[in-house]
């Protein structure tokens, strides 16, 4: 068996379609120089020709202290010559590698298998980054990635989303956008390397855990910090807790955008006895604020002390009103 690799420079372009174009074209040339029939003709995603490195200096005394690098070095080297403890150190990477690429409109997948093999291509899987202190005692990372991405064709070129953080990130060729892409990767895999040196990496993951519990919970705006930070102190992070705090929340919150009113406490009702005509009867038993009395024979009904006194009140004073003015008539005629 024969295999024949074509090496082309794509530019900004990632090159795929390029280059299965190519290989396509030249398989029947091949055929025909070497007698030979040819079968696959697809490009590879390890793209061992398209390697960017990127590399950072973190001062020893701004990351916690000898102890902490030393715990970190440490860390690293588990990784390289362990191949499960590299799967995790290398996923840590990815998870900012694999946030860019889909976000500027280049293939995901294509990325991740072409840098796992990367890794591994001299025969045994690894970590992807490499870690030492230099002369002064700093820390230093490095980060080698294969990285075939692009700037012109497929989703990069027509989707807007993909145009807008491209201009974000100002960037102008494929090659300063794969740089960009290898420094986060970076910077990802020196943020979990030292939460794994100082308190473990739960302390982190739950944290963030309580805030898409407070948002699967409904909590919006200023609630989902204030929900999580609740569960944190807790120290459980539960959905049945973060419903509970987000309605004593918003049960607080309104309490103060509609204070209830306090009422004038009512007087109560009384019972008072209605003689044959009508009238009211006051006679034995307790008062008309106190309810039931003797009728005499009359009803029992239920009524408000304050208007019956105001109707007995009018009642008097049309019968005096009556008298006077029969008296003032009589002293006319």
């Amino acid at each position: 068996m024969s295999i024949v690799h074509i090496i082309v420079d794509t530019r900004n372009a990632m090159g795929a379609n390029a280059v299965n174009s190519m290989a396509e074209a030249l398989a029947s040339k091949l055929s025909e120089w070497t007698g030979a029939r040819t079968l696959l003709r697809i490009l590879t995603n390890l793209a061992d020709r398209r390697v960017v490195r990127a590399r950072a200096v973190w001062p020893v005394e701004e990351i916690g202290g000898e102890e902490v690098r030393d715990n970190m070095l440490s860390a690293y080297h588990f990784a390289d010559a362990d191949p499960y403890r590299a799967a995790t150190h290398n996923k840590g990477i990815m998870n900012g590698v694999s946030a860019v690429v889909p976000a500027t409109g280049n293939d995901t997948r294509a990325i991740e298998v072409g840098v796992h093999a990367f890794a591994a291509r001299d025969g045994r899987y690894r970590s992807m980054s490499r870690w030492k202190a230099d002369s002064d005692g700093n820390l230093v990372g490095i980060l080698e990635m294969s990285m075939a991405v692009g700037l012109i064709g497929g989703a990069t070129k027509i989707h807007p989303t993909a145009q807008a953080n491209l201009q974000i990130l100002g960037v102008e060729t494929a090659d300063a956008l794969a740089r960009v892409i290898v420094a986060v990767g970076l910077a990802q895999n020196f943020g979990a390397m030292r939460a794994l040196a100082l308190t473990g990496i739960q302390k982190c993951h739950m944290a963030l855990h309580a805030q898409n519990v407070a948002l699967m919970v409904g909590a919006v705006g200023d609630e989902i910090d204030t929900v999580a930070n609740e569960l944190k102190a807790l120290g459980k992070v539960r959905q049945d807790l973060a419903e509970e705090i987000l309605a004593r929340i918003r049960s607080r919150r309104n309490e103060l955008r509609h204070p209830r009113r306090s009422r004038p406490a009512r007087r109560p009702l009384g019972l008072v006895a209605a003689d044959r005509d009508g009238g009211p009867h006051r006679s034995g038993g307790r008062s008309a604020q106190g309810g039931r009395q003797a009728d005499g024979g009359g009803r029992l009904r239920l009524v408000d002390p304050r208007a019956e006194h105001g109707r007995h009140r009018d009642r008097d004073g049309g019968r005096r009103l009556a008298r006077a003015t029969r008296r003032h008539g009589a002293g006319r005629q």
